[in-house]
């Protein structure tokens, strides 16, 4: 059975994303938040640069994708350079995960080349939490800094 993935590149690499926990997606106007902090529908969202979380300066983070990145877990915003479109993959595409710095590795559990890709995606991990990415969460007041030690 294929699943859905919503692929986005971060910097140089392409990163892949369950689509069933993509609430939205933004057009590049949603940087006028703060640096580190969105809001969405009367949400204050963590905003999480992937290009430069994965260490990646040159990363500028245009695109906004509102996500949950696992189950049960509070929506993320997640900065992208680009949106590049939605995938079909069946289970059998998946790939085992070349050797990444240790830094980013346990980020992901596979990798997919598509017909005519000619880099390979990453498989951003169903079982990751916003606390993976830094994130503090206030469930009492809703909020949910992106600076580690933030005040809440």
């Amino acid at each position: 059975m294929a699943g859905l993935y919503l692929q986005l590149r971060a910097g140089p690499m392409l990163v892949l994303l369950e689509a069933g926990g993509v609430h939205e997606v933004l057009e590049s106007g949603w940087q006028g938040q703060t640096r580190d902090q969105a809001q969405w529908r009367g949400e204050v969202l963590p905003v999480i640069r992937l290009g430069r979380f994965f260490g990646f300066d040159d990363a500028c983070g245009d695109a906004g994708v509102v996500c949950s990145v696992g189950p049960d877990e509070p929506a993320l915003l997640l900065a992208a350079d680009a949106v590049l479109g939605l995938h079909s993959i069946d289970a059998q595409d998946w790939k085992r995960l070349p050797a990444l710095p240790a830094r980013i590795e346990h980020f992901f559990d596979a990798a997919f080349a598509g017909a005519g890709q000619q880099s390979l995606s990453y498989r951003l991990r169903a079982e990751l939490c916003a606390a993976d990415f830094g994130v503090a969460v206030d469930s009492a007041r809703g909020l949910h800094p992106a600076i580690p030690g933030a005040a809440v």
